[in-house]
């Protein structure tokens, strides 16, 4: 009793002088069952476990909540492989995206002229925020979706594992 006593207050001592310091900790188990949480594993004792502090991990719920609110407006042919490519880019980050066709319609072609300030239409143009994406540039993409909010989910989100 006395030991786990004392490891709780080394971990409560050792919270408190490195909080910004402790990103990593490791669980270490010794001899006797006893369990003690440190930067390395002293000698006598094995890593049993690890533990990420220090930083705030947001949920895949809180990143979408943070990203849905982000939406794309693209102006798309028909059998266009490069908007198929930006479609492809924003699906995979949960972006909505409004598709305007500019083939047939006489009033959209206007539209896209008016917000390009070309009389050329090029396609796919893509409208993030306040920022335009003309083609599939990736670079661009990711800079209008940083420029509106986005952001991106960590490794652990996409993969769907969580630390534990």
């Amino acid at each position: 009793m006395k030991k786990l006593l004392t490891v709780f207050a080394v971990m409560v001592l050792v919270s408190i002088i490195y909080p910004a310091h402790a990103d990593k900790v490791l669980q270490c188990k010794d001899e006797e069952g006893n369990i003690s949480y440190q930067e390395f594993c002293p000698p006598g004792t094995t890593a049993v476990g690890e533990k990420q502090y220090g930083r705030k991990n947001k949920t895949s719920a809180e990143s979408e909540t943070t990203n849905a609110d982000i939406s794309a407006t693209m102006y798309v042919v028909p059998d266009c492989d490069t908007c198929d490519l930006v479609r492809e880019f924003l699906e995979f980050r949960k972006i909505s995206v409004t598709e305007k066709n500019v083939n047939d319609s006489l009033e959209v072609q206007n539209e896209l002229k008016d917000k390009t300030g070309s009389e050329d239409l090029k396609v796919p143009v893509t409208f993030i925020g306040e920022n335009s994406v003309t083609g599939y540039d990736r670079q661009q993409l990711q800079a209008a979706l940083k420029s509106a909010g986005y952001t991106e989910p960590s490794q652990e989100e996409e993969t769907g594992e969580e630390n534990e």
